[in-house]
């Protein structure tokens, strides 16, 4: 029989918060919007409706009088559509806005009436109704849940904490979006620079008109007024028929259909690799700084709840007061960081003294983080909270003033008004590889004998990051050689490849004095003092987080090997042992690396090799 969390000592209540109890919880779910209008529905038809409309409508006709150039508005409303589809999903808000006036430029356009079938429109019309309704549906159930909060937590009000009110929320979204926004205008100068070139060089050309003789896949055969053929590339070759005239542009040895001018395809498709993301973080990023300063403007209403998992960037999960022991899924949950990394509690504690009780409970959380374990601690949550909202979380008993404030990364998840599914014993399965986990890191450490330890990616994810770079280097090179217009987007694909090789190519040594981090272009010394945080995630990652919250992510591999063959990798096992030499100190090398940590970062390796790959190619391609 399930038993409730027991209830906090009530000297450390803070005063006038009243608690959310289970039947406010449930009511709360309930609010949620119904099963109908879940985006999954609305997604499903508004991308089977799409792809109906698009596998109806006919390849266009292109003649010399309505010639098939670059589809500019066609890119944005594919755009309009992708994002819309997206916003459906995460944010219903932003989607009602673009939702109407595409349905309506679908039906208006001048080329959709004449070409998609009355019945495609109407079925895509149709499902545009059906989201734009469910979408009504969610944000009403948000409006629900927002009153729900403020009835229970009555008429106290409290300002957020004060730490938390500069919290930069969304800085590092709209810093991101400005880079791939950047990128985005980039492309579209290209493709409308390259796309003037090569009309100009078509308005120079001479004007022929041939004779279409055969056709193939996508080219055709024509003949020209003095009695030679040439092959002619085309993207609709439907639209010329053996026997009939055409109009091509001669400019030398180069032939271009006059119905088919330059198409931009190339350069529309960078433009919504970069700028679809882009966009969308731009909104978001825009979104949460405005729902931030709604809720740091005035007083907000205030809960006191249960919180297990909290800590940076892991999701926190909230739970009723009283909430039974044997439940799993939290009433609502979200990515929390705090607002600075000195908000820790025991940030400026000594790691060397054991009575020091801010760096004990700092060891305490690192080593449930390690394990993913399910801690619950007491907890106030500040905001009119529902779905997609924005929520300050103060665990600990104390209240604001010796607590951990936690900002959300994300919005608000609710959970879903489906009934909990069986656990079929994951739990148990999770808890026996935690402890796993946990174990193996300490006995990998204690075998060293205070020896300093080395850990890096196997040697076999470091030569796939060589491959890799060369690969790249050999792309751009042949590319270069063969296609020049191409040229300004080549560095992106070498700074891409760069990037997935920087993955296998991080070297960590630990000796007494702290860690010497190695990544592609420096080295890093940290010593454990500075060491607020070292994290084995279960995204198959090691986080390491200093004083000054930078953060190190190393990505560490192995995961598939751990699941199929039923062990550790090394790799793995040394990943963990840097946790445990954090958490117990006495698990820590007993000397320091003579000389340096050894090795050097490999960045500058790697764009030799890229480069020198490059060259060759480029010269013997």
């Amino acid at each position: 029989m399930s038993e409730p969390f027991p209830p906090p000592p009530a000297e450390r209540i803070p005063t006038g918060v009243r608690p959310w109890r289970t039947e406010d919880a449930e009511r709360w779910v309930a609010a949620g919007p119904a099963p109908w209008a879940h985006p999954l529905w609305s997604c499903l038809a508004l991308i089977g409706t799409g792809l109906w409309a698009i596998l109806e409508t006919p390849d266009p006709v292109c003649t010399p009088a309505d010639p098939c150039g670059a589809d500019w508005w066609g890119m944005f409303l594919a755009c309009t559509a992708l994002l819309g589809v997206y916003w459906v999903w995460r944010r219903p808000g932003l989607a009602l806005i673009p939702l109407a006036p595409f349905t309506v430029l679908q039906l208006i356009s001048p080329s959709a009436p004449a070409t998609t079938p009355v019945s495609a429109r109407l079925g895509f019309t149709a499902a545009a109704v059906f989201t734009g309704v469910a979408l009504w549906e969610r944000l009403a159930a948000r409006r629900r849940q927002r009153e729900l909060i403020e009835r229970a937590a009555g008429p106290e009000r409290r300002p957020v904490p004060a730490s938390a009110r500069a919290f930069p929320r969304g800085r590092t979204t709209l810093a991101v979006a400005g880079a791939l926004l950047a990128v985005t205008g980039l492309c579209l100068w290209q493709g409308l620079t390259t796309e003037a070139r090569e009309n100009e060089r078509d308005a120079r050309a001479e004007r022929l008109t041939v004779v279409v003789v055969d056709r193939g896949e996508d080219s055709i055969t024509v003949r020209l007024p003095g009695g030679d053929t040439g092959v002619v590339d085309t993207l609709f070759p439907g639209s010329y028929e053996p026997g009939r005239s055409t109009v091509v542009f001669v400019d030398g040895d180069r032939v271009r259909l006059a119905a088919e001018p330059y198409d931009a395809f190339g350069w529309q498709a960078l433009m919504l690799l970069f700028g679809l993301p882009g966009t969308t973080l731009l909104v978001s990023g825009l979104a949460a700084r405005a729902r931030w300063r709604r809720l740091v403007a005035d007083p907000v209403p205030v809960l006191r709840v249960r919180a297990t998992n909290p800590g940076p960037r892991i999701r926190t999960r909230v739970f009723a007061v009283d909430a039974p022991r044997g439940r799993r899924r939290p009433a609502l949950s979200w990515v929390t960081l705090p607002p600075t990394a000195r908000d820790v509690p025991g940030a400026d504690g000594h790691p060397e003294d054991p009575d020091d009780p801010g760096f004990r409970e700092v060891l305490a959380r690192a080593a449930e983080q390690a394990g993913d374990t399910s801690r619950v601690v007491d907890a106030t949550l500040y905001g009119a909270v529902a779905d997609g909202a924005e929520a300050v979380l103060v665990t600990g008993p104390e209240g604001e003033s010796d607590g951990l404030v936690e900002c959300g990364i994300t919005p608000v998840r609710a959970r879903s008004r489906f009934p909990d599914p069986p656990d079929r014993g994951r739990a148990v399965k999770r808890g026996r590889r935690d402890a796993l986990a946990r174990r193996v890191g300490e006995e990998t450490a204690e075998r060293l004998a205070g020896e300093p330890l080395v850990v890096h990616p196997s040697p076999a994810r470091r030569v796939m990051a060589f491959a890799l770079v060369a690969l790249g280097g050999h792309l751009v090179g042949s590319a270069l050689s063969a296609a020049v217009e191409w040229g300004s987007a080549l560095p992106l694909f070498a700074m891409a490849s760069l990037f997935f090789a920087s993955a296998s190519l991080w070297r960590v040594t630990v000796d007494r004095r702290g860690l010497w981090v190695t990544r592609l272009w420096r080295t890093t010394r940290i010593p454990w003092e500075d060491i607020r945080m070292v994290h084995h995630r279960n995204a198959d990652t090691l986080r390491v987080v200093d004083s000054t919250g930078r953060a190190d992510f190393l990505p560490v591999g192995g995961a598939l090997e751990e699941l199929v063959r039923r062990r550790v990798p090394a790799v793995r096992a040394r990943s963990r042992a840097v946790v445990a030499m954090w958490i117990l100190p006495e698990l820590r090398p007993a000397r320091e690396v003579e000389g340096g940590p050894g090795g050097m970062p490999m960045g500058p390796l790697l764009v030799l090799l890229g480069t020198v790959v490059g060259v060759v190619s480029a010269m013997w391609g």
